[in-house]
């Protein structure tokens, strides 16, 4: 379960495929150094990567590697908190290292299996996290995160951007 505990002001957030990576979300948030990443393995397929600011836990990143299973499930209807947000992550899914001095990540990445299944619904593309429904959203640009009432990430909804085709240099 990745526990929401609040938002982090973001000025955009923006979706992109390609031919190799299904969907990638991110979001515009400032490191001042690496992020934590959590490798996320679905229990039923599917592999995504979560990108997550160390200092803010604000998520900066959604990389989708290989696609979970596709589901028959609907966009919760729920109201979107005001201002433009990226959610933010209990840290201590990360294990940390503290001294009397300053505290750090002891581990960047760490891997977990969940849930993960997609949906699509016109012209969105949903991502889903949990089977619980969705209380709140957190909206910046182009993403809307989805927060279960005990604040637990149910799903993150884009619209579903268009495949980028690389053009090959001919030499």
């Amino acid at each position: 379960m990745f526990k929401v505990l609040d938002g982090v002001g973001c000025p955009g957030a923006s979706a992109s495929a390609d031919p190799w990576v299904p969907l990638s979300v991110l979001w515009q948030i400032s490191l001042r150094g690496g992020p934590l990443y959590c490798y996320v393995t679905g229990d039923d397929g599917g592999h995504v990567e979560l990108k997550v600011d160390p200092d803010s836990g604000a998520l900066c990143a959604l990389i989708v590697i290989d696609l979970p299973p596709l589901v028959d499930r609907a966009i919760d209807e729920a109201r979107i908190e005001p201002g433009s947000l990226s959610p933010k992550f209990d840290l201590e899914l990360w294990e940390w290292k503290t001294t009397p001095d300053y505290k750090e990540p002891a581990k960047y990445d760490i891997d977990k299996v969940e849930a993960l299944a997609r949906s699509t619904s016109g012209e969105f593309f949903v991502l889903w996290f949990a089977h619980c429904s969705v209380d709140r959203y957190l909206e910046c640009g182009e993403a809307r995160v989805g927060v279960s009432g005990d604040g637990e990430l149910v799903n993150i909804v884009v619209r579903q951007p268009p495949v980028i085709r690389p053009q090959l240099i001919n030499r």
